[in-house]
């Protein structure tokens, strides 16, 4: 009904907010995940660098952790994990590489400066 869509939208709107004012980051192989059958991309957002990961279970892929390789992005700074809902979670990189879980299929990696 109705109220699962306003429900839906008021879950992702964080994810969306995120992606305000948007641009796509274009270095060459910038991100890659270790799943081929995630789609990503990352992009420069006012407050940083944003990675999207999507298409995960339960649309096909990414029931397990994601690890997301960076090149060329800041890995000193604060990254954090925002999921749909809102909920977020602080992620320290091995390196040039953030793991972390899906949920609902998704997440958005947020690195600050």
């Amino acid at each position: 009904g109705s109220a699962e869509l306003v429900q839906l939208y008021t879950d992702y709107a964080p994810l969306f907010a995120l992606l305000a004012d948007k641009r796509w980051l274009l270095l060459p192989h910038a991100v890659k995940v270790n799943d081929t059958q995630l789609w990503h991309n990352a992009f420069s957002v006012r407050r940083g660098v944003l990675v999207a990961v999507v298409r995960g279970a339960p649309h096909g892929s990414g029931g397990g952790a994601v690890a997301v390789a960076t090149r060329g992005l800041p890995t000193s700074g604060r990254a954090t994990v925002v999921y749909a809902g809102g909920a977020t979670v602080p992620v320290v990189p091995a390196g040039a590489t953030y793991s972390f879980p899906l949920r609902r299929g998704c997440a958005a990696l947020l690195i600050e400066p």
